[in-house]
């Protein structure tokens, strides 16, 4: 009877097959809270796409809602298995956090001392990027505020190389907008694209040789042709080069404090 007693007590604690692992199961909360941070700071108008976000999160890691309620409700009624699994998720997020700390001091370096020279190559972000239909994988963004290294008329060359990864099935060509901006205090100058092959992209721009450069800003937005494919587009070989021309005088301008960097 007690080795009765024992086996049945072992097989209480046995998790069922329809619930997630526990390594599933922290990976698929960590994104799923964070989809939440997101719904939570939603302006009222976009309310209505909380499920969206949500919905993602199951689609990623291949899971129904239905195994992940059955896999809540296991490991609340088993606390200890939860507690670790939140132990792992809380070190993630400090990991994460101190990551993102690291790149935004990058960031705000970049931004108030930018090479001199000729030719720079000013891309300060990952040469790769993935972008999906997840409104915080898409789109690509970045800016760079203008320095006593730059000069009138100098001209800004954004090159980046596009291959779309298409998740199978009948769906819409998916599209992405490519877009390279120059700021003059309130006037912005803006060169666009629309990337819809698989091939090496260029945007060219020339600054004004009489208004004063504030900032240089630039933009991929992914437009997934059908929401129910995991399509997804690779940004590869990424460089945003600054050319001199020649003879300008420099610009007198103090880099500004404002600078932005996406999350991915």
């Amino acid at each position: 009877m007690l080795a009765a007693l024992l086996l049945f007590a072992g097989c209480r604690a046995r998790r069922p097959e329809n619930v997630l692992s526990p390594r599933k199961m922290e990976s698929l909360l960590y994104d799923y809270h964070l989809a939440q941070a997101v719904v939570n700071n939603l302006p009222y108008e976009d309310k209505y796409q909380a499920e969206f976000y949500r919905n993602y999160e199951f689609q990623k890691h291949g899971v129904t809602k239905d195994e992940f309620d059955a896999s809540v409700l296991w490991y609340t009624r088993n606390p200890k298995e939860l507690n670790k699994i939140y132990e792992k998720l809380y070190a993630r997020a400090d990991r994460e956090r101190d990551a993102a700390a690291s790149r935004m001091e990058i960031a705000e370096k970049k931004s108030f001392s930018v090479m001199s020279g000729d030719s720079v190559d000013l891309w300060y972000l990952r040469r790769t990027n993935i972008l999906t239909a997840s409104r915080y994988q898409n789109p690509l963004l970045f800016e760079i505020s203008s320095d006593t290294t730059f000069y009138y008329s100098d001209s800004i060359v954004w090159t980046v190389g596009t291959t779309f990864i298409d998740g199978g099935g009948d769906s819409i060509v998916p599209k992405a907008y490519l877009s390279l901006s120059m700021v003059y205090g309130d006037s912005i100058s803006t060169v666009d694209t629309l990337v819809d092959m698989t091939s090496i992209y260029r945007l060219d721009m020339q600054s004004d040789p009489v208004m004063t450069l504030s900032s240089v800003k630039g933009a991929v937005s992914y437009i997934a042709g059908n929401d129910d494919v995991p399509a997804c587009l690779l940004l590869s070989d990424i460089s945003l080069l600054r050319i001199h021309s020649c003879g300008p005088e420099p610009s007198d301008t103090i880099a500004s404090d404002s600078i932005s960097s996406p999350e991915f």
